[in-house]
């Protein structure tokens, strides 16, 4: 009980103030510096569309400031490609549906940039809230995407290496490792035979 009481406190400091113990003062004082300091984002929003609380790590990610990011709603801010599948989502969550749930989607910055923003969301019917932790996935996403890019060009002269030159590796032993299909095909060898044996076969 006392544990819900923090939480409240913690991230409804605006509407809701209760009476606490000292020692409830020292704990909210932790809870509110890990709030703050922490590299996540984290965010209170109501059913309405609306943030109530948020940390720093929204600031330094899109550069609004929190005054501005709980002044209208925050679908405001969303990416305009990703406000529907954003409210399809919102308004099945706020109907009693998934406890938790997680999606991504991509929020604007203030220099007009964005950022993808992946979410985990605790919802609390009973108060109307729902308890956001976000955490920017950009540069991960990015990278992704330059792995895939260049594992597909890697595939691509792969094949066109396949189908122009003859290519077999060989271990310390001359011993053939690995031959491509074109290899395979002038030798007039199953890749089978030739795998272990010496590369003097095919002289």
């Amino acid at each position: 009980k006392t544990h819900k009481k923090l939480w409240v406190f913690l991230f409804r400091s605006k509407v809701f103030y209760p009476i606490m113990q000292n020692e409830d003062v020292y704990m909210i004082n932790d809870y509110q510096k890990f709030f703050n300091n922490s590299l996540d984002l984290y965010a209170i929003a109501n059913f309405e569309g609306f943030f109530l609380e948020l940390n720093n790590a929204w600031e330094n990610t899109l550069g609004f400031s929190v005054e501005e990011l709980t002044s209208k709603p925050f679908m405001s801010f969303i990416h305009p490609d990703d406000i529907d599948s954003s409210l399809k989502i919102y308004s099945e969550v706020i109907k009693n549906l998934p406890q938790v749930i997680n999606y991504q989607n991509r929020y604007m910055t203030k220099s007009g940039e964005h950022r993808w923003l992946s979410w985990n969301v605790q919802m609390n019917y009973e108060e109307r809230l729902c308890f956001c932790n976000a955490r920017d996935v950009t540069s991960d996403l990015e990278n992704q995407k330059k792995l895939t890019l260049a594992l597909d060009e890697l595939a691509y002269f792969r094949q066109a290496i396949d189908q122009t030159l003859l290519v077999s590796v060989s271990d310390l032993a001359g011993n053939i490792t690995y031959a491509n299909d074109k290899f395979c095909d002038v030798s007039g060898y199953e890749l089978e035979e030739l795998m272990g044996k010496n590369h003097r076969i095919v002289n």
